[in-house]
């Protein structure tokens, strides 16, 4: 620790009297030992800084006072108390530069600067850090100086300006080490690191954790293994593994409630919140996002308020509270813009544009996604860039634009590859697939995905055992059946594999800690069932067997050993209808199952899912992550299995029949049976035999049959499910084509009363079908009702205005006036 030292000021004592001159080298004593104690005993540093202050008073010591007043305003500022520090701080800078004493003066404007920051002056901030710096290097104050770069790394981050964070953070870490001030270093490690990490530098992050952890334990400073502990946890969190990121960061909370580090709590909550949120468990979620929320207004922290008002709405967007999200995202965005957390403001953004979407307020989606992009290419994210340019890209597709739609997803394509992120690459590919699949182009749709699985490597099984699906049901498009097949089995191949992972996983987290008849006995004490503990000990085998060697998707599949809830033969199946269009309903032998047959709403949701799958194996991973998205493996499989028990006893509550839902090793296949009545099979068999037709007349007779299906969207009870958009879309988007057939085809034949009505029925479901103002048009033109037509181009220039920010297509407004040939 440096002497204290009043800079330009003589060294001379300050006045003749010699006892008052003790007093205050006394009270300097104080003040050296109340900075050291500052963030490890903060009580006895504030005790310590009362002292000071009283005897100050006593002896007309200003100098004194003011050292008092920092030492407590320090206490304050780690205590989460920014009102109260500033208020010391400023009065303290008042009087030292008055006494001339410059590191009094740097370490005040350094404490200023860091309480400024936290109320959200992210600017003023930096210019005090930067008054600070020029203080500290005129007189060599190395600590001050390293907590200065620090305090400006961080400010810099919040603005976006990550590359700059990164070289102020490597400044700081460079002058500490070079002075031998090991706390200060081990900080500016966890600078450095969060700086990399911004950069998606996971590994080079990791590494500068591990040497600031190091330095902790050398010190035994558990505040410092506390933050290193928090920021691994991030990386955990963002390379997905949930329940490790989760486990860090409550130890982490754990030290600092014991620090009373309010802000530390803060971000810790906020962070567990998340963990918990993409656990599946909203309430501890909820309960943690909450206090963060309350810990973050009640100290003033601007930037943790504007976080945890984010993150709550992420939340409500999951529990479907619609209006709740709204205006939590709308106050982040305000409070961002106020602070000027460029980065904070673009996030708000992006989860506005994608609340708008899911609303089908396309042109509101775009608007908010460009505005996001701007922002985050403002701050140099380029993940973010790369994520908002594939949100863009599908909005565009949704409003038809399919060139601008490839033209964003290229761009996205490239960034991703740029950054190496493997999963954003693959995400990409995915969404130029269904773009191809659209405009027609199925064989370059099978091209794209096909790249997509080739960079697949590294993915999950599960994950693998998705893409394989499209990439199958592409093939069956393209009518290419020994492709499809081929792909249908390597699906099932990833199904198993994924299963084994799992498997895999769980003897080695058992046998690392017990051996032999211990493995069984821990397994029940995890929960796991009987059915669980065979697959284990199968396993267990496996892994004796072949140490080291796990099986790859591209090993051939092992035979199921045995079938789980396998379906029954039965002499005579139930007849079975399922209506899918609009709010699902399914009826067994005439019976009508209502709400309270399912018993449970994750059974309800677990038959929708595999029946948007029917006839295709899903894992058990594959299911909690579309539908509850948890981490908890041990109770994955007893959670589906209870699941299926209430759909089986929903569809023959009095019988020993089991629904036919097989399982073979944790994947799951629904298959309802050729006496199933299914609406949005039946439709999309229609729409495939209409689409190769051989002639009008068929095709008009077989898209007649569809359309009465389409009572309404595909499980429109579920518009929010992520997993429920791609059907439901494809499935709008055949039943518009179909009715688009029939207008014109009603208009073609003279039966103008017909497709006027078909093609209202259209405009109803979308407000910018160019095909069917032009039906409308020309059919009220032929009929001569002048008045319907304008009626009609005016509410055509509306939506078009309101959805796509621009005026009609020329040929609707030369049909208006009669000029279109």
């Amino acid at each position: 620790m440096q002497q204290i030292s009043n800079g330009a000021r003589a060294s001379t004592p300050p006045g003749p009297d010699h006892a008052d001159w003790s007093e205050r080298r006394a009270v300097d004593a104080l003040y050296e030992r109340a900075w050291r104690l500052k963030q490890a005993e903060p009580a006895a540093a504030r005790a310590l800084s009362g002292e000071m202050i009283a005897r100050s008073a006593a002896t007309g010591y200003r100098l004194g006072r003011a050292r008092g007043l920092l030492a407590g305003a320090s206490v304050d500022r780690a205590e989460s108390e920014y009102e109260r520090a500033r208020i010391a701080a400023e009065e303290a800078l008042d009087i030292c530069r008055e006494e001339n004493d410059s590191l009094g003066e740097a370490r005040a404007l350094s404490l200023l600067g860091t309480v400024d920051r936290w109320n959200g002056e992210v600017e003023r901030c930096i210019r005090r850090q930067n008054e600070c710096i020029e203080i500290c290097r005129r007189f060599g104050y190395a600590e001050e100086e390293s907590s200065a770069l620090m305090a400006m790394s961080h400010a810099l981050r919040v603005l976006g300006r990550i590359q700059e964070a990164l070289e102020r953070a490597t400044e700081a870490q460079h002058v500490a080490n070079s002075n031998g001030c090991r706390e200060h270093e081990a900080f500016a490690l966890l600078a450095v690191g969060s700086a990399l990490e911004r950069l998606y530098r996971y590994d080079d992050a990791l590494a500068m954790y591990q040497r600031a952890r190091a330095i902790g334990l050398e010190l035994e400073d558990r505040r410092i293994v506390a933050y290193v502990t928090g920021n691994m946890s991030l990386i955990a969190y963002r390379i997905g593994d949930v329940p490790s990121a989760l486990r860090s960061e409550l130890e982490c909370l754990e030290v600092k409630e014991s620090l009373n580090d309010r802000t530390g709590i803060g971000i810790s909550l906020n962070n567990i919140g998340l963990s918990y949120m993409d656990l599946g468990d909203y309430a501890r979620s909820l309960e943690a996002l909450v206090q963060s929320l309350e810990i973050a207004q009640s100290i003033g922290d601007r930037e943790g308020e504007s976080i945890s008002l984010n993150n709550i709405g992420l939340l409500y967007e999951a529990l479907g509270e619609k209006e709740r999200l709204l205006d939590c995202y709308l106050q982040s965005l305000r409070i961002s813009k106020e602070i000027g957390n460029v980065s904070g403001a673009a996030y708000s953004l992006s989860h506005l544009g994608r609340f708008y979407e899911g609303y089908g307020d396309h042109a509101r989606a775009l608007l908010y996604y460009l505005k996001s992009l701007r922002q985050f290419e403002t701050c140099a994210s380029l993940l973010e860039c790369a994520a908002s340019h594939r949100y863009i890209g599908r909005v565009c597709r949704a409003l038809g634009d399919m060139e601008e739609a490839s033209r964003h997803f290229l761009e996205s394509l490239r960034g991703s590859c740029q950054l190496g992120n493997t999963a954003s690459e693959i995400e990409t590919l995915i969404e130029l697939a269904h773009t191809e699949r659209e405009r027609g182009n199925t064989e370059m749709a099978i091209r794209r995905l096909e790249d997509a699985l080739a960079r697949a490597d590294t993915m999950p099984f599960d994950h693998r055992h998705a893409l394989l699906q499209l990439l199958a049901q592409a093939c069956l498009d393209a009518n290419e059946m020994e492709k499809h097949r081929a792909y249908q089995r390597l699906a099932l191949d990833a199904s198993h594999a994924a299963f084994d992972a799992a498997a895999s996983r769980r003897v080695r987290e058992l046998i690392a800690r017990f051996d032999g008849g211990m493995t069984r006995r821990e397994g029940r004490m995890l929960g796991l069932s009987e059915e669980d503990l065979q697959v284990i000990e199968r396993m267990t085998q496996r892994t004796k067997q072949a140490p080291g060697n796990p099986r790859t998707a591209a090993d051939p599949p092992a035979m199921p050993g045995r079938m789980m809830h396998a379906s029954v033969q039965m002499n005579a199946a139930p007849e079975i209808r399922v209506v899918t269009f609009g709010v699902l309903e399914v009826s067994v032998a005439g019976r009508s199952l209502s709400r309270s047959d399912w018993r449970r709403k994750r059974a309800r949701d677990l038959f929708k899912l595999l029946l948007a799958h029917h006839g295709q194996w899903l894992t058990v991973d594959t299911i909690f992550e579309k539908l509850w998205d948890t981490g908890e493996e041990r109770r994955m499989h007893l959670l589906v299995r209870n699941a299926v028990t209430h759909i089986r006893k929903a569809f023959a509550p009095d019988a020993g029949t089991a629904l036919p839902i097989q399982c073979v090793d944790g994947a799951y296949m629904l298959d309802l049976g050729p006496n199933a009545w299914i609406d949005f099979l039946k439709f999309k068999e229609l729409i495939q035999s209409a689409r190769a037709a051989a002639t009008a007349e068929e095709r008009r007779l077989l898209y007649q049959d569809a359309v009465r299906f389409y009572s309404g969207d595909f499980l429109c009870e579920d518009e929010f499910q992520e997993w429920t958009s791609y059907e439901r879309h494809m499935l709008k988007d055949a039943f518009l084509e179909a009715k688009e057939f029939l207008a014109r085809e009603h208009l073609r034949s003279g039966e103008l009363d017909q497709a006027i009505e078909c093609a209202r029925s259209i405009v109803m479901r979308d407000e910018t079908s160019e095909t069917a103002y032009e039906v409308l048009l020309t059919a009220q033109r032929a009929r001569g009702r002048l008045a319907d037509m304008r009626a009609t181009f005016q509410q055509c220039e509306q939506a078009f205005q309101r959805e796509l920010g621009q005026a009609p297509p020329r040929h609707l407004a030369a049909l208006m006036i009669g000029t279109a040939p």
